[in-house]
């Protein structure tokens, strides 16, 4: 009985070493992600214009792709209204997307 005892503590102990260990991998995750700036651009096509939008947007988002800094993008299209798109982007460096990136050619 005593040696099953000992057992449990021994796997319990283990699996809460495991447990803390995974999160502070992945707070340490969390924190380089915190660093990087979130931009949400909202779009309002006119009329009817939906399908040349997004067409001009999937050109831009190619472009922006290649940008330095650039983590990641996301389009969204309104499933009720698609003339209502919103961009969340994702940059890991907030004085180059202030300035750099707003002034590129594409944009």
């Amino acid at each position: 009985m005593e040696t099953n005892n000992r057992l449990f503590i021994k796997s319990v102990l283990m699996l809460s070493a495991l447990f803390f260990l995974s999160c502070s991998s992945s707070d340490k995750n969390e924190i380089e992600h915190s660093k990087n700036i979130v931009v949400l651009v909202k779009y309002k096509t006119q009329p009817s214009k939906e399908k040349e939008t997004l067409s001009a947007l999937s050109d831009l988002i190619e472009s922006v792709k290649k940008e330095p800094h650039f983590v990641k993008i996301k389009l969204h299209i309104d499933s009720k209204d698609k003339s209502n798109i919103l961009l969340y982007e994702e940059w890991n460096d907030a004085a180059y997307y202030n300035s750099k990136h707003l002034q590129t050619s594409h944009l």
